[in-house]
C-alpha cells in the first residue's frame, strides 16, 4: 500500500528512489506542491522541478536547474487543494520527455522535452510558500517488525533495496531465493553485538563472511537510511549520504535473489520504510583471484550472467545454435531455441528460429531481431517448464538476463497463435513478454523454465 508522507512549509525535498521513471502519487495541499526529478537523492546538481498549483494556486510549471524562465507553464486553477487529495502521475523516458497527468486522464496537462537528458534515479517532494502537504506515494511500503527472530518476507524487483529503519540495534535483512528463511540465504546484520558491529552471514553459518565496526549505526531516536545492492556475486551496504560501502562481500558460489526479509531481534523492535524502487545495481565489485566465466560488468553494457552448474550459454550468430541447445517451443513445425542477446544495454531472453537467421527479443513494445546472441546449453531432462503467473519465480528458476536497472529476468513460454513461444519473464511487471509478429506481447499466465 502507498506510504503516507508529510511535507512541511520549507524548501527542503524528501528524496526517494524512482523505478522506470514513473511516479504515482496523491497530494493534499493548498498550493505549491513541488516534485523534483534528479540523478541522486539531492537537490544539488541537475534537477527538474514540477510545480503544481504555484503562483497562489493558479499555475503549474516545469523548471530546469532552478533557473528561469520555466521550460513549460500552464494555467491550472485549483489543481491542488487542502480540502481533498488529488491524484497525479509523473512519467518520463530516457529521451528526456517529462509528462504530468491527472490520474486517469488520457493526455498530460504539463509536459517538456529535455534536449540534453540526464538519468533520473530519484524523486523529491516538498511544499513551500506557506503550504504544508499530505502525500501518498505508490511503491513505498511501511513495515513494523517486532522483537522476534522471524523474518517478514517480500518480493524483490531488482538489484537493490533502499530502506529507512529506526531500531535500538539488530536490524536484520535477509536476501533469499524465495519467501522462506532457509538456505540459500544471505543475512546482513546492522548494529549487532550491542550496536557495535555489522556483518554479512551466509546460510546462517559462522564465521561471518564480512564484518565491520559500526558503533551506533542504527538508533531508536531516528530513522537511518541504507542502500543494499548486489549483482550475482557481490553484495554491499551503503549508509545514506555516503558513497563508500560500510560492508561488502564477494561470493564465489552465488545464488539467485528473488525475495528480501526484514526483522529485528535480541531485544529490539523496528520501524521500517521500504522504498520499493530500483537504485543503480552493484556494477563494480572487488576483484578476486578467479572470476566466473561470465559476469555482469555494467548496467550500460551487460555482457552475461554468472555460470550456474550444469547450465551454460554458447555464442551464436545468423541462425546457428550451439550443440545441446535447449528447444523451448515450436513455430510452424520448426524448433524454437531458448536464447538471449544484448539490446539497448540490457541482456534479454528470447527465441531463436534458426531459419530466420536471427533471435528475437521483446523490448519497448516491439519485436527486435539480433544477429548475434547466446543459446542456452542444458540437458532437456535437467529442466522443467512449471506453470506460473503474475511474476511468481520458482527458487530453481534459471536467471537468463538482466534489465538496464539491474532486475533479473527469467525464461518463460506460452501458447500463442498456434505456436509455443519463448520469451522473458519480468518479475516486477508480473508478466511474460514474447516477441511475435513485430510486437512485444504480455501474458499473466505462462510456463517458467526451472532446473529439476
Amino acid at each position: 500500500m502507498p506510504a503516507e508522507i508529510q511535507t512541511e512549509d520549507k524548501l527542503e525535498y524528501q528524496f526517494f528512489p524512482v523505478r522506470n521513471f514513473e511516479v504515482n502519487l496523491t497530494v493534499k495541499a493548498p498550493h505549491d506542491a513541488h516534485i523534483a526529478l534528479a540523478p541522486g537523492a539531492s537537490a544539488d546538481g541537475p534537477i527538474i522541478e514540477i510545480f503544481l498549483g504555484g503562483w497562489d494556486g493558479q499555475k503549474s510549471a516545469i523548471r530546469l536547474n532552478k533557473e528561469k524562465p520555466d521550460k513549460a507553464q500552464v494555467d491550472t486553477p485549483d489543481i491542488v487543494t487542502a480540502e481533498e487529495a488529488r491524484d497525479f502521475v509523473v512519467k518520463g523516458n530516457v529521451d528526456g520527455l517529462v509528462e504530468v497527468y491527472l490520474k486517469g486522464a488520457p493526455e498530460p496537462f504539463l509536459s517538456w522535452q529535455d534536449p540534453e537528458p540526464f538519468p533520473i534515479t530519484h524523486f523529491g517532494l516538498r511544499t513551500a510558500w506557506g503550504a504544508s502537504g499530505e502525500w501518498k506515494v505508490d511503491g513505498v511500503k511501511e513495515v513494523q517488525t517486532p522483537d522476534s527472530n522471524d523474518y517478514t518476507f517480500l518480493p524483490l524487483h531488482g538489484g537493490s533495496l533502499t530502506f529507512d529503519v529506526k531500531a535500538q540495534s539488530n536490524a536484520h535483512i535477509a536476501l533469499a531465493s524465495g519467501p522462506v528463511d532457509e538456505p540459500p540465504l544471505y543475512e546482513i546484520f546492522l548494529g549487532g553485538w550491542d550496536n557495535t558491529k555489522s556483518a554479512i552471514r551466509l546460510n546462517k553459518e559462522k564465521p561471518d563472511k564480512a564484518e565491520a565496526a559500526t558503533e551506533q549505526i542504527v538508533t531508536d531516536g531516528e530513522h537511518r537510511r541504507f542502500l543494499v545492492r548486489w549483482n550475482y556475486s557481490g553484495i554491499e551496504v551503503i549508509r545514506g549520504g555516503e558513497d563508500v560501502a560500510v560492508l561488502s562481500w564477494n561470493n564465489e558460489d552465488p545464488h539467485v535473489i528473488t525475495h528480501y526479509g526484514i526483522r529485528t531481534g535480541w531485544g529490539a523492535t523496528g520501524e521500517w520504510t521500504i522504498h520499493d524502487s530500483l537504485a543503480p545495481p552493484l556494477a563494480d565489485r572487488p576483484k578476486r583471484e578467479t572470476e566466473p566465466a561470465e559476469v555482469v560488468t555494467t548496467t550500460e553494457e551487460v555482457i552475461s550472467t554468472v555460470t550456474i552448474e550444469g547450465v551454460s550459454w554458447a555464442p551464436g550468430s545468423n541462425g546457428t545454435a550451439g550443440e545441446g541447445s535447449l528447444v523451448g517451443g515450436q513455430d510452424n513445425g520448426e524448433d524454437m531455441i531458448v536464447a538471449r542477446g544484448n539490446f539497448e544495454g540490457a541482456l534479454l531472453p528470447g527465441k531463436l528460429i534458426p531459419s530466420h537467421g536471427v533471435m528475437y527479443v521483446p523490448w519497448g513494445g516491439e519485436e527486435h531481431g539480433l544477429e548475434e546472441y547466446e543459446t542456452l546449453i542444458v540437458p532437456a531432462d535437467a529442466v522443467s517448464w512449471v506453470a506460473s503467473s503474475g511474476g511468481e519465480i520458482h527458487q530453481n528458476a534459471i536467471p537468463a538476463g538482466v534489465t538496464l536497472d539491474g532486475e533479473t529476468l527469467f525464461v518463460g513460454r506460452t501458447q500463442h497463435e498456434d505456436t509455443l513461444t519463448v520469451g522473458k519473464v519480468h518479475p516486477s511487471h508480473g508478466t511474460l513478454y514474447i516477441a511475435y509478429g513485430g510486437a512485444e506481447i504480455g501474458f499473466d499466465n505462462y510456463e517458467l523454465l526451472v532446473l529439476n
